[in-house]
């Protein structure tokens, strides 16, 4: 549905006009526009009690001078509306960080401002809205930030002068371009599922119980190889010495050694022991259901593998689940998430935003470096579809106010307005991607959900109109601010 029609269902219950007469200029400021567009028949009144909105009508050539006088604003409104949107249909995804500010002003409440999160969902769906903006206005406004951010380094480096090592790091990150993709979720979410139907072919395990046991890191490779990281003997003695304060951590202990007796010297040397594997092989080290058990041994596993998506300096991580019940790999997850740009972080939809996954995604968002946030609701082919909207409704209601709840100082509206939301049939998606689905699959490889999120990475990595090269830009002033502000704290 063009979002035209779709704005005009969702906050009018109306068809849009069917040939809007206005001709108003719309390049006006955002905050005017968003304002705009929260106007229905509904708030009309309250609004117009407000001098500073009619401020905002003098300015669209609306001008109002008393209840009796303007029985037609509101039919000049929605085509002034319905105007702007056929001028320019993805206008409401620009004013998204706008709607949340109002929205934190209780200018609108949260069921409005989900609707407009889900508007802008679409738009991006149907279109790639950065395909209307000019690629040499994309690289001149690119351009400009990236000399601005210089200045301000600059400019920072004599005031901050316990600080250097920092900046110069930030720096560094900006000029590499390198971008990690974290990929998280509690046990038994569909992470590998999810990964293995991205890679077209079951490499990574999955099952219906816990899978993944060790951080895998996914790299570009002309062919698929593997590569295991055991433990060091320095790493191990650490994990002795915790199991003594640690229940689960003392039985883990306690099993490895029963299971490896001696053969644990082989594995577990100084410095560490790396091996390299097939693709193929690489269950047999990562998945916890298997009997080898060498999955215990292992902290890190590395997998290249010719994605697209993996070119020019990215990775992904696919972590070991949140609720592992052996803290020193949850441990291992959040320390790993410091270095993390973007987050896909994934959940069953059928028992989405836990507390578990608000707690993670909210510390992940405002207290490390987060770029944007895509959340993966899985396994929707086992909900019906009023069972699945309700489901995405409730995910994006709770994220977004337990963010304006949050104690946060910088720009909560700039936070919501990088969360995107895509549901998920993996496993349907895997069998056709490893073409061994079968008549009782009853979901497509479209209606799977895995071609959006395909979609949703080329919009971010491919190409010159992508947004790696601005988040990275986006990254490197947060992190800048962030210093800047601990130090005027200090």
């Amino acid at each position: 549905m063009p979002i035209l029609e779709q704005y005009f269902k969702t906050f009018h219950h109306l068809p849009p006009p069917s040939a809007p007469s206005s001709t108003a200029p719309i390049q006006a400021p955002l905050d005017f526009l968003s304002i705009l567009f929260c106007v229905n028949e509904r708030n009309l009144p309250l609004f117009t009690q407000c001098q500073s909105f009619i401020n905002i009508l003098h300015t669209f050539a609306l001008p109002y001078q008393s209840p009796i006088q303007n029985t037609n604003l509101l039919d000049s409104i929605l085509d002034l509306q319905a105007h702007i949107l056929t001028e320019n249909p993805h206008m409401l995804e620009s004013l998204l960080p706008y709607f949340a500010k109002l929205n934190l002003a209780s200018v609108i409440n949260d069921d409005e401002l989900a609707q407009f999160v889900a508007l802008k969902n679409a738009a991006s769906h149907l279109h790639n809205a950065i395909s209307q903006t000019p690629k040499t206005a994309i690289a001149k406004d690119t351009k400009a930030l990236r000399e601005a951010f210089y200045t301000i380094y600059e400019s920072l480096l004599p005031l901050l002068p316990n600080a250097q090592d920092t900046l110069a790091q930030i720096k560094a990150k900006l000029e590499e371009q390198h971008l990690c993709i974290g990929v998280t979720g509690v046990l038994s979410a569909g992470k590998s599922t999810f990964l293995n139907a991205l890679l077209g072919e079951e490499i990574l395990g999955s099952s219906n119980i816990p899978e993944t046991a060790n951080l895998t890191i996914l790299r570009y490779g002309d062919k698929t190889s593997a590569k295991v990281h055991f433990w060091s003997k320095e790493q191990w003695a650490d994990l002795c010495e915790e199991a003594k304060y640690d229940e689960h951590l003392k039985v883990f202990v306690a099993e490895c050694k029963a299971h490896f007796g001696k053969e644990l010297e082989r594995y577990i040397t100084q410095p560490h022991t790396s091996q390299e594997i097939q693709a193929q092989q690489l269950s047999a080290y990562t998945s916890a259901n298997h009997p080898s058990k060498l999955c215990n041994l292992i902290q890190e596993v590395e997998l290249f593998t010719p994605l697209d998506f993996l070119k020019n300096g990215v990775e992904i991580v696919d972590t070991p689940g949140l609720d592992d019940p052996i803290t020193k790999r949850e441990d291992i997850t959040r320390a790993y998430m410091q270095h993390c740009d973007t987050l896909i972080h994934v959940m069953n939809a059928s028992c989405a935003a836990t507390q578990k996954d608000i707690d993670f995604i909210l510390e992940s968002l405002l207290e490390q470096n987060i770029s944007r946030l895509l959340v993966v609701l899985t396994r929707i082919d086992l909900l019906s579809k009023d069972e699945l909207n309700a489901s995405l409704e409730y995910t994006k209601s709770s994220l977004i106010t337990q963010l304006k709840n949050a104690n946060y100082k910088g720009d909560i509206a700039q936070i919501i307005s990088r969360i995107d939301f895509i549901p998920l049939a993996g496993y349907a998606a895997l069998l056709h991607r490893t073409a061994t689905a079968t008549s009782d699959i009853n979901i497509t490889l479209e209606q799977s959900g895995i071609l959006d999120i395909e979609l949703y990475l080329q919009k971010m990595l491919l190409g010159e109109d992508s947004l790696k090269a601005r988040d990275m830009l986006y990254l490197a002033y947060k992190a800048l601010h962030k210093i800047a502000q601990e130090s005027a704290e200090a």
